[in-house]
């Protein structure tokens, strides 16, 4: 199939109806398809020329309507009220429409968990007095540990199901249960304030921009809380290697 779909004869076109309908011929409905790629071609074009944003490139709009091309040469009966291009125009827009919902939202989630965790690694790699003299190791330990930490905290599979686990894996899965139990142990130890930044930004997924916004302090000053929670949290957690083992 291309965009450059063929053309056919209206006689030909109501004979491939008939194969389709009558013995589901596969190459009766390629042929129709093929022309009818052009009709989800232009209703792609013009989709896209009335677009809400950029989030979505037009070689995707044009996907969703193949596919919704597809689905209505699969489905339409022959022979009714509606004309195919009619019953095809609406079934076409609907895949593009949705299909588009989706993928914004998708790029938007992506775009989101980048510009949280980009968030994190300044928070960790800030330093709290200049004057401090911390070799580049050291920081770099802070830093990773942080990280680790943040992504356990953020790990939803701390929580498995462990019937969907072998026996092989259960001894790991103890593990990190031991571990997940240990970290929420923390985390409700800590003053209500900073127990609400972890919580509203590890489990409820929301940015420091907007945590600053909750507490109306600077997102400056979410990010340096953030740092001294996690630092308090590894403290809790006794040794690094423990972290380390949960990886």
């Amino acid at each position: 199939m291309n965009a450059a779909a063929a053309t056919i004869t209206q006689q030909r076109e109501q004979e491939l109806w008939q194969l389709v309908s009558g013995s589901s011929d596969e190459a009766a409905r390629l042929e129709l398809i093929d022309h009818y790629l052009t009709l989800a071609h232009k209703i792609a074009a013009r989709l896209y020329l009335n677009r809400p944003d950029d989030s979505v490139e037009f070689d995707d709009y044009y996907q969703f309507a193949v596919v919704g091309l597809i689905e209505s040469v699969d489905r339409f009966i022959p022979g009714g009220e509606s004309s195919f291009t009619t019953y095809a125009s609406y079934r076409i827009r609907g895949a593009i429409l949705n299909g588009a919902e989706k993928a914004s939202e998708s790029r938007e989630q992506i775009a989101f968990k980048r510009r949280v965790r980009r968030e994190r690694v300044e928070s960790l790699a800030q330093q709290e007095d200049e004057s401090q003299d911390a070799s580049l190791f050291e920081q770099m330990v802070e830093l990773t540990t942080g990280l680790a930490i943040g992504y356990m905290l953020e790990d939803s599979g701390l929580s498995h199901d462990a019937d969907q686990r072998s026996e092989q894996d259960l001894p790991a899965l103890y593990g990190i249960e031991q571990m997940n139990d240990r970290l929420h142990d923390a985390i409700e130890q800590l003053p209500e304030r900073d127990r609400l930044i972890i919580s509203y930004h590890y489990f409820h997924h929301i940015s420091f921009k907007e945590i600053s916004r909750i507490f109306k302090v600077s997102k400056g000053r979410i990010s340096q809380i953030h740092k001294r929670v996690l630092l308090t949290i590894r403290k809790n957690l006794s040794n690094r290697e423990e972290i380390d083992s949960y990886f």
